[in-house]
């Protein structure tokens, strides 16, 4: 599902060493009246992939970012993470699918992204470590959130090399959203912050966009 293209590290592939905990009793239900509202982002995201038609060989450019004004959403991020961003750096914008995975949306510039799909079937946790080849991933304990979990970790370059990135995703039984950062001053607290306070925008942007979005030319 996490594919940091080019911008940040490159493709991840099948497998990865877990370092961490795998399991937290961390979790507890919220109440309902605090759920995000997700039922309507699902086909809303599903035309979306629909247009781009990915596959899992490529992925495909959109002409805009389809969860939203992304420079909009770094400005809502903490201090930290506005300190690395770079508005002049290139836009990606774009669908992409893993092999066996649901397509992903995804916005990136520079050592900051953000991204959502449907959820995949299984364990959240396996399901990251299963993409995270080249990478040790230090999972924090996990948090019920707005009728989901918020799953955070940071990762370690396996080898010679950098890349490394701590990332913060959401999910409920429809859809997840994620952000990441890959900085010196990267940390899972500030990518959870980060999340926090673009999911509702999130949410609302993907269904708004569709009828504005095309591949890009």
């Amino acid at each position: 599902m996490h594919k940091k293209s080019s911008f940040v590290v490159g493709l991840f592939a099948v497998t990865s060493l877990l370092v961490g905990a795998c399991s937290s009793d961390d979790k507890k239900s919220d109440t309902p009246s605090d759920s995000l509202a997700t039922d309507a982002m699902v086909p809303a995201m599903r035309a979306i992939v629909a247009l781009a038609a990915a596959t899992p060989t490529d992925s495909v450019d959109l002409n805009a970012c389809p969860l939203g004004d992304f420079d909009g959403m770094v400005g809502k991020a903490p201090a930290g993470v506005q300190a690395v961003a770079t508005p002049d750096e290139q836009l990606f914008t774009y669908v992409y699918q893993f092999e066996g995975e649901p397509p992903h949306l995804q916005c990136g510039r520079g050592n900051l992204g953000a991204y959502s799909g449907e959820t995949p079937e299984g364990d959240y946790r396996d399901d990251l470590v299963d993409l995270l080849e080249d990478f040790i991933v230090n999972f924090d304990p996990d948090k019920a959130h707005r009728g989901g979990t918020i799953v955070r970790f940071c990762t370690e370059v396996i080898g010679a090399g950098d890349g490394a990135f701590c990332e913060a995703d959401w999910y409920d039984g429809n859809i997840w959203i994620g952000v990441f950062m890959s900085d010196e001053g990267q940390s899972s607290e500030l990518v959870e912050q980060w999340l926090i306070a673009i999911l509702d925008g999130v949410v609302a942007n993907v269904q708004q966009l569709v009828p504005s979005l095309q591949v890009a030319s």
